[in-house]
């Protein structure tokens, strides 16, 4: 499974992951890992709702770039240079929005006997990516549930 996890970032992270287009492999790898074909389509929505946010954070993305990030000394300590440099990457190819850093490097310090290097990292974004397109899918279906899809909050 980790194997498979993996290479969807590594997809993610080429800037060219289109789920549609590779719905039957990513199918076929799922099932192959023992994901129930009933929990295939939840997680294939996932992974359109990532990609999706990608896009949407490189439109964003005002000219000069997001925000420079300052590290405290503590987030300094925990994150080396090259766990960073990661994290500016991921965010500069609009992967990683900057709340969404800000998630990882939350979740990041609160594994105080857990070293953070590069593999840890990655899985730990992949977990804080899935987790919010989880949510937003989530949401979705439960507004359509209630009804509130197209209803006007005032």
């Amino acid at each position: 499974m980790f194997d498979v996890l993996i290479e969807i970032l590594n997809f993610l992270e080429s800037g060219v992951f289109d789920v549609k287009h590779y719905q039957d492999h990513w199918e076929k790898e799922l099932q192959q890992v023992g994901v129930k074909s009933e929990d295939l389509q939840s997680f294939l929505e996932v992974l359109e709702k990532i990609s999706r946010l990608q896009a949407f954070v490189q439109q964003a993305k005002p000219c000069g770039g997001f925000p420079l990030r300052i590290y405290t000394e503590k987030e300094a300590e925990r994150l080396d240079a090259e766990t960073r440099g990661l994290l500016l990457h991921f965010e500069n190819i609009g992967l990683l929005p900057p709340e969404l850093r800000e998630v990882v490097i939350d979740q990041a310090l609160k594994l105080e006997d857990i070293e953070i290097n590069l593999p840890r990292l990655r899985l730990l974004i992949l977990l804080v990516l899935f987790h919010q397109a989880s949510l937003d899918v989530m949401l979705s279906h439960y507004e359509t549930l209630a009804g509130l899809k197209n209803a006007v909050v005032h």
